[in-house]
C-alpha cells in the first residue's frame, strides 16, 4: 500500500515537471516564432532604405537646381521615394495588427512600369543593373507593394552576392 501511494506521489510529480517542460517548450516556440517575425520585418524594411539613401546621395552629390535633367531627375527620384516610403508604411500599419504581413490586394499592374520604376530606383548603385523589357504592355494580377518588394529584394540579394564574390571574407 506504501509502495503504490510512493508510486502515486513519483507518478504526479512526473507529470508535473512534464506540464513544466511542455510550458517552457511552448513558450521557447513562441519567442522564435516572433524571432522569426521580427527578422522578417527588419529585412522587408531594410530593402527600400538602401535604394533610397543611394538615391538622396547620388541628389546630394550632383545638385544642379538650374539643371532641367537634374529637376527631372530628382521628380523620379522623389516619386520613387514616396512609393518606398507608402511600402513601409504599409508593412508597419499590417504588422501593428497582429505582427502580420500584409495580405495581398491584387490588380491590373503594368509590369514594365514597375520593373522601371524599380531599375531607376537603383540606377545610383555602385553595380550594374541590366534592364531589357520584351512587352512594354504587359499587365498581371498582382499586389504591386508585394510585386516591388520581390524585385527589391532580388536585387538587393543578387547586390549581396556580386559583393560576396568580389570581397570573400
Amino acid at each position: 500500500d506504501k509502495d503504490l501511494e510512493t508510486l502515486n506521489k513519483n507518478f504526479n510529480l512526473m507529470i508535473g515537471r512534464l506540464k513544466g517542460q511542455q510550458e517552457k517548450l511552448i513558450i521557447n516556440e513562441r519567442y522564435e516564432a516572433w524571432g522569426n517575425l521580427a527578422r522578417k520585418l527588419a529585412h522587408e524594411i531594410k530593402n527600400p532604405l538602401t535604394p533610397i539613401k543611394l538615391s538622396v546621395q547620388h541628389l546630394q552629390a550632383t545638385a544642379a537646381h538650374d539643371d532641367p535633367e537634374w529637376q527631372s531627375k530628382l521628380q523620379d527620384t522623389l516619386k520613387m521615394i514616396i512609393q518606398q516610403i507608402d511600402a513601409l508604411s504599409n508593412i508597419a500599419t499590417e504588422f501593428s495588427d497582429f505582427a502580420k504581413m500584409p495580405r495581398a490586394k491584387a490588380s491590373r499592374v503594368n509590369v514594365s512600369s514597375v520593373v522601371k520604376d524599380m531599375a531607376l530606383l537603383f540606377r545610383d548603385a555602385p553595380f550594374e543593373l541590366g534592364v531589357e523589357i520584351q512587352s512594354p504592355d504587359a499587365e498581371i494580377l498582382i499586389d504591386e507593394d508585394q510585386l516591388h518588394r520581390l524585385l527589391n529584394n532580388l536585387v538587393k540579394n543578387a547586390k549581396h552576392a556580386v559583393s560576396q564574390q568580389t570581397n570573400p571574407k
